[in-house]
């Protein structure tokens, strides 16, 4: 039978299987999207990615409502003819299109049809302006989506949160609670509609922090992540880095490490305080051996650089030449904004999907535990789950960085 050259009326396209053309469309028949030729245009689309193995399964999902006028104008999927750009080996895409990216209320209106139709995996929004100006994240340009909507495990868990209380918001502590409650803003949805100008004449913050408040605000109410601003890039060669210290962060007693060059996690311990010599003058042989592009940290005031850098001068030791330290927490805060009221380690690492091992450690009962056992160490009875969680806090820091900076 000869095939069908009508790729919008072809029912039986299976996208896995198609080699002579890149990709498959379906329309809504009432309406029509044209590829921007300008930068002034507002397409804008939400995409997806699968293994060849679910794509099929998903593209008819989505064909079948776009087609239906449930989703936006136009949507389309990538064959097994080629690769797109930015797409990994194995993988498809599929692209569902909105009118316009500044209409909010319809961008989140097809996200939540997409996930109506079964599809719980990530979701990631972007313009049309970035496509055509080459904006891919597999081209180091970072994440270059406006909007993300992680992976939900069932449609409950996406539906509009403009009941919860304004002070849930990452940076609304109880004396800006009290200044909202008297202005009577005292859910996140009454706050999403103040302008910038009437969050600062309340809480007298700053145009700048009003704005940041409010896409946090924003970020709760749908559920997402928010790219407020471009992140840096992170070289080929990070090392990311955890320490643990006594109580008064005078002494370290252990490193974790992960090199993204080797692929290894190591653990440098210190049983005895007289040890903690021997642990740094092996890990500055460590660094001038990996030579890291950067030591990737997380604590919002750079804690570990500094006591590391006093510790290795103490022991009349130094940094390798050309080693800096990138604390990813300080930027992270002012430049995605995401649904949840801390952004702890903890707190980021559980909202895209990473778990903890022994939640109830957190790093001043360590110090505590320390103090108590720093005379042998290897006597203590849960130092097992004291490397648990430093191993944890690393490989969430790598979570953190595959997920915002690869």
């Amino acid at each position: 039978m000869k095939r069908s050259t009508n790729l919008y009326e072809d029912k039986k396209e299976t996208p896995s299987r198609i080699n002579d053309y890149p990709w498959v469309f379906a329309e809504n028949k009432n309406t029509s999207v044209k590829r921007a030729s300008s930068i002034h245009s507002k397409t804008g689309k939400w995409l997806t990615f699968a293994s060849f193995k679910k794509i099929d399964g998903l593209w008819k999902k989505i064909k079948t409502a776009t087609e239906k006028g449930l989703l936006g104008p136009k949507s389309k999927c990538s064959t097994a003819m080629g690769q797109p750009r930015g797409i990994k080996q194995d993988e498809g895409v599929i692209v569902v299109y909105t009118r316009n990216w500044e209409a909010v209320k319809d961008v989140f209106r097809v996200e939540e049809e997409i996930r109506k139709l079964g599809i719980y995996q990530s979701l990631y929004y972007k313009t049309d302006e970035d496509s055509l100006a080459g904006k891919y994240s597999a081209f180091g340009k970072g994440r270059v989506s406006r909007y993300i909507s992680p992976e939900k495990k069932r449609f409950q868990q996406i539906k509009r949160r403009g009941w919860l209380r304004v002070e849930t918001i990452q940076g609304i502590a109880h004396r800006r609670m009290m200044q909202l409650h008297e202005a009577g803003i005292k859910t996140i949805k009454s706050f999403i509609m103040l302008k910038e100008i009437d969050i600062n004449r309340i809480l007298k913050c700053g145009i700048q922090q009003a704005g940041l408040l409010k896409m946090r605000a924003f970020s709760h109410y749908h559920n997402v992540t928010v790219n407020i601003k471009s992140l840096r890039n992170i070289g080929e060669n990070p090392l990311c880095l955890d320490i643990e210290t006594d109580l008064g962060g005078n002494r370290i007693w252990m490193i974790g490490i992960y090199s993204y060059k080797l692929n290894v996690f190591e653990q440098l311990v210190a049983y005895t305080p007289r040890q903690e010599s021997t642990v740094i003058s092996k890990f500055q042989k460590i660094l001038v051996k990996i030579k890291p592009s950067e030591i990737i940290i997380f604590s919002g005031s750079k804690f570990d650089e500094r006591v590391l850098i006093n510790r290795l001068k103490h022991y009349r030791l130094a940094l390798p030449d050309n080693v800096s330290f990138f604390d990813v927490l300080i930027e992270l805060r002012n430049a995605i904004a995401l649904p949840i009221k801390s952004y702890a380690l903890e707190n980021i690492a559980n909202y895209i999907g990473f778990k903890f091992r022994h939640r109830n450690l957190d790093g001043y009962e360590i110090g505590l535990i320390y103090d108590e056992w720093k005379m042998n160490l290897r006597k203590c009875p849960i130092l097992s789950k004291l490397k648990d969680k430093n191993e944890d806090d690393l490989k969430a820091l790598k979570r953190i960085i595959d997920e915002f900076y690869k």
